[in-house]
């Protein structure tokens, strides 16, 4: 298997693959990865030059979270709520926030369920 990361912006992206630089990689139907959006810094390990088997996105587009960071902040705002109102006081945006940002790490921290996610083909 003839593997090679690779690094850079994304120039362009379809429901294929992405272009880094002058070249295209494709998605592979036997691999799942997050699809990033143009702009986005990545990093890719291609197999045989072409299929993507990894992409790890380095930097986001513009100066705001990405789409799925933005999806989990949702998230964690609605649970913040919910936790301080269990406590029956006046609630500010400062305390939601802060509790949000307090719960935060944790979503983002490694899962290590002992499954291998590589599908067996």
């Amino acid at each position: 298997m003839d593997e090679e990361k690779i690094r850079g912006p994304v120039m362009s992206v379809n429901d294929s693959g992405i272009k880094i630089a002058e070249t295209w990689y494709n998605f592979s139907k036997f691999r799942q990865v997050q699809r990033p959006e143009e702009g986005a810094i990545v990093e890719i390990t291609v197999k045989d030059k072409k299929w993507i088997q990894t992409l790890t996105i380095i930097q986001v587009v513009g100066n705001g979270p990405d789409k799925q960071t933005r999806i989990s902040r949702c998230g964690l705002l609605n649970t913040a709520v919910a936790l301080l109102q269990t406590q029956n006081r006046q609630l500010t945006v400062g305390d939601v926030i802060g509790t949000a940002k307090d719960l935060e790490p944790y979503i983002y921290e490694p899962v290590d369920n002992g499954i291998d996610e590589d599908i067996p083909y």
